[in-house]
């Protein structure tokens, strides 16, 4: 008898941790479901104005370029009261330059494979803040590549800071 109590209070014990363990998860496991989706979403968004620029005429890509992408791409200049916290503007110059090159490095890659395939998703802190890293798979030219696209969460949105 004694037991028999023994290994039921044991494998009570086992089973009240494994429920503490999984209701701790799902809690952090729902923020990170919902920081993904919202990153994929504004990766998706992103992608689109990039491409619809692509397929534009001369005249608006000389006109506009890539305009509408700015508020998707982190400032990283100069001013250290912006860097990482604001969004990138357009009519400034050196900012308007770092938005075409990163637009044209989305459209030399993964806008190139319609059949693009966000693989995976990872998360790390760094002296900018929370990192959103998407790691996509893509074809160019018929050969496998991967790319990350790394996020971060600026004015309630998330933003792309870096490709690597």
């Amino acid at each position: 008898m004694c037991r028999v109590y023994i290994w039921a209070m044991k494998k009570i014990s086992i089973f009240i941790s494994l429920i503490c363990l999984m209701l701790a998860g799902n809690a952090s496991g729902q923020s990170i479901a919902t920081d993904s989706a919202q990153v994929a979403k504004a990766f998706k968004e992103l992608l689109a104005i990039c491409k619809r620029v692509q397929a534009a005429d001369a005249g608006t890509q000389a006109k506009e370029g890539f305009s509408k992408a700015a508020a998707y791409i982190a400032y990283r200049g100069s001013d250290a009261k912006r860097k990482w916290k604001d969004c990138s503007n357009y009519a400034l110059p050196e900012e308007k330059e770092r938005v075409d090159d990163m637009c044209f490095g989305i459209n030399g890659s993964v806008n190139r494979d319609p059949d693009y395939v966000i693989a995976g998703y990872l998360q790390k802190k760094e002296s900018e803040g929370t990192w959103h890293t998407l790691i996509v798979n893509y074809t160019k030219s018929g050969k496998a590549k991967q790319i990350h696209f790394a996020f971060l969460r600026i004015k309630d949105r998330f933003v792309l800071g870096d490709i690597n």
